[in-house]
């Protein structure tokens, strides 16, 4: 799907680890205004154990002798070759879209999916393909001066810090997107370097 939405000019980087999968879409003129459309793919442990929920993940000791913990990956492993599991394995998809400037920081919802114990995809191709390309087309498309109502219309919902009244959560959500567009950057230096260099 990447490399379709590259021929429409639509970039993206992407991080992975033992969990989650974070994709960046972007172009030109979203990374200029530092707008990005996030697309996160989650697996997340659940049970009906309650003790579990509490439970540290084991350590394990390295040929050094030192104790470093399980991931998540490893330690259902273990779990698996131990006892049935009686877990539930949660695959989550949510598409965002995130921007912040100096005066606020917003992060609309565009699409949220999760399927327990499923083993096919959460969002086919083709709707995420339609989702990431119909959204761009509108916030390039957009008036500068009506982004924000853009992103309103297509959005199901939005954590926004103008609206927000509590400091705590204004600043959450702050910090919250500014990581996001952090990372973002940083894994377009490292990936795409060529990417905005001259509006670097």
């Amino acid at each position: 799907m990447e490399n379709i939405l590259l021929k429409k000019g639509i970039k993206v980087v992407t991080t992975m680890d033992d969990t989650t999968r974070l994709r960046f879409f972007f172009t030109d003129k979203m990374l200029a205004t530092k707008t990005f459309i996030v697309v996160e793919d989650d697996t997340v442990l659940t049970t009906l154990d309650s003790d579990f929920l509490f439970e540290e993940i084991p350590e394990e000791e390295t040929s050094e002798g030192e104790m470093t913990g399980l991931s998540l990956k490893e330690f259902l492993e273990d779990r698996k070759e131990e006892e049935p599991v009686k877990d539930d394995l949660i695959n989550e998809i949510s598409v965002t879209l995130i921007t912040a400037n100096r005066l606020f920081a917003n992060e609309f919802a565009l699409y949220y999916n999760g399927l327990i114990n499923d083993v096919r995809p959460v969002a086919f191709p083709l709707v995420l393909y339609r989702l990431i390309l119909d959204a761009v087309e509108l916030i390039d498309s957009a008036d500068p001066l009506s982004l924000q109502a853009t992103y309103s219309q297509i959005s199901t919902g939005c954590m926004n810090t103008q609206i927000v009244g509590d400091l705590d959560s204004r600043k959450q959500i702050q910090k919250h997107v500014e990581e996001r567009i952090e990372m973002a950057l940083n894994l377009i230096k490292e990936q795409n370097p060529d990417v905005g260099k001259a509006d670097r």
